[in-house]
């Protein structure tokens, strides 16, 4: 195997681990700021090592649920509240209305507070620690190096 090979390896593999656990503390992160729902934002949370580059990627929304959403901006997507609205099974207390419509009035007066107050930042995300992922990286192809040398 060429030592370059072998660095490309090198640098793969170390990403692939870094990127493991990277994506393992985001979760955690996730977990611990309590917005766990039906988990889609947590299982979308995934990564990709294409030869010397890699991304993470998530669900749109994760930036929102990650910086927040400020007060007085525009309503939310109707849609994706209305599914959380559906997905809590909440409802109206005394109204003899339809469920459908039950679950209408909420997602208006949901998105209504959202638009009006803004959504707390949970701050889930974190920067990674890409000194350590280079200290790591250097480490292993130095001693690669080292080994093609000696064995030429």
């Amino acid at each position: 195997m060429s030592i370059e090979t072998r660095i490309m390896d090198i640098v793969s593999e170390e990403l692939t681990d870094f990127l493991t656990d990277y994506v393992n503390v985001l979760q955690s992160n996730l977990i611990a700021s309590g917005k766990l729902n039906r988990g889609t934002l947590y299982n979308s949370i995934q990564f990709q090592v294409m030869g010397m580059t890699a991304t993470v990627q998530m669900e749109e929304y994760g930036e929102f649920v990650d910086k927040g959403r400020q007060a007085g901006s525009k309503f939310p997507p109707r849609d994706s509240i209305l599914q959380w609205v559906q997905d809590k099974g909440l409802t109206l207390d005394d109204s003899s209305a339809s469920l459908e419509t039950q679950q209408d009035q909420l997602t208006f007066l949901i998105s209504r507070k959202i638009s009006e107050q803004g959504i707390e930042p949970t701050n889930f995300i974190e920067d990674p620690n890409i000194t350590m992922l280079e200290m790591r990286i250097n480490d292993r192809v130095e001693t690669a190096v080292q080994e093609h040398i000696e064995n030429l």
